[in-house]
């Protein structure tokens, strides 16, 4: 095995089984292993300004939207419609799938679109889900001229 270093702080150890422990097991296939230290590992910070977090004890909820849009309308521009809104307990937003066929003899195009939000103190309501959501949907309909995909 390995032990992954940063200067003196010990980070982890990354390894296998030796093969005689696996043989008193009965195991035939080799088994890896890893140990991280998340404290030291949380303390750390990339050279290029980059920090590690600890994964969040409260559960991220995922709402998928499909959305119809205007052809010129690109994914850059659905993300960067987000970028001037205050919306803390969205965490991600992911491109499922793209429909350019002939929805309606317009030449829309359809955006499937994954949102992921949570909050890092508490689980989420329905109530606080579904009122992000209508948000989105209003920003959408607002700025990009999207309609839902029913």
């Amino acid at each position: 095995g390995i032990t992954l270093r940063r200067g003196d702080a010990v980070l982890g150890h990354l390894g296998s089984l030796a093969p005689e422990i696996l043989g008193v097991a009965g195991i035939q296939q080799p088994v890896f292993f890893a140990t991280l230290h998340w404290e030291i590992l949380c303390q750390q910070r990339s050279p290029h300004g980059q920090t590690v977090q600890v994964p969040s004890k409260f559960p991220a909820v995922q709402r998928d939207l499909s959305l119809i849009f205007p052809p010129e309308v690109t994914f850059a521009a659905v993300q960067q419609a987000l970028a001037d809104q205050k919306l803390p307990l969205l965490q991600q937003v992911d491109l499922i799938d793209v429909y350019t066929g002939d929805l309606d003899k317009k030449g829309t195009k359809t955006y499937s679109l994954r949102f992921i939000l949570q909050a890092p103190n508490r689980t989420l309501k329905d109530q606080e889900i579904d009122k992000v959501m209508k948000r989105l949907i209003q920003l959408y309909e607002q700025k990009l001229g999207a309609v839902i995909n029913r």
